[in-house]
């Protein structure tokens, strides 16, 4: 497994900052920690670049609508809700706009939840997020959901676990790229091309399911016979 110290020296040596026969000083594996963490700071933040999504339990009681989780969760998708008598049921993820129409301070509206919203406040990122299920619950349940979570800052002699070992090669090209930038040395030819190759690669092994999930608005439950579904 590569360590960080090692990514930041190969890095280095990429961006032709230093020479191969060079041993990185202390102020230089400072200065490269710091960047390789913006960079993964960078990426956490934007799903297509998180290696892989996280299943997420979490239990739900009676009354309590809003957990803290952590780290915080830069995307999520649809997960499900499991009863006492080990019952599934779906959970959808809705936005910011849905969040908005909801009443939690209605009287006797306490149900089993069908709907979560993830929020994240700039006062607690990136340290965690909050989970808020609506209704608000009647009863215990396990929420499970695919969630993609920020990539967490290393330490220089960390070990670089939380990505695979494609993601090494690209982290090194992103770094070399940024520090040659930084200490403004000269490239070779090829690597331009090498990097847009590279970052092509990561992102065509990084595919999404790009399928769009599309509530109908005009649906509606007839909840008197005959009992049914029905669009108007």
């Amino acid at each position: 497994m590569t360590t960080a110290a090692e990514l930041i020296k190969n890095s280095y040596y990429l961006a032709q900052v230093l020479d191969p026969r060079e041993e990185i000083e202390g102020f230089e594996a400072g200065e490269g920690l710091r960047i390789l963490n913006l960079v993964l700071a960078n990426w956490g933040s934007l799903k297509i670049y998180i290696p892989t999504y996280t299943q997420l339990t979490q239990v739900v009681t009676a009354g309590d609508f809003s957990y803290d989780v952590t780290p915080a969760i830069t995307a999520a998708t649809r997960g499900h809700l499991v009863d006492q008598n080990s019952v599934q049921y779906p959970l959808e993820v809705i936005d910011l706009a849905r969040f908005n129409t909801l009443n939690f301070i209605l009287p006797n509206q306490n149900n089993r939840p069908n709907q979560v919203f993830v929020k994240n406040d700039f006062d607690n990122w990136p340290t965690m997020s909050q989970l808020i299920f609506y209704p608000i619950p009647d009863n215990t349940y396990t929420a499970t959901l695919w969630v993609w979570k920020r990539l967490a800052n290393v330490t220089y002699s960390q070990e670089l676990s939380q990505v695979p070992d494609y993601y090494i090669n690209a982290l090194t090209y992103e770094l070399a790229h940024r520090l040659a930038s930084i200490n403004s040395t000269v490239l070779p030819q090829t690597f331009t091309d090498d990097y847009d190759m590279i970052m092509k690669q990561l992102k065509a092994a990084n595919k999404r399911d790009k399928r769009v999930i599309v509530n109908n608005q005009f649906q509606t439950t007839r909840k008197y016979k005959p009992w049914g579904t029905y669009v108007d």
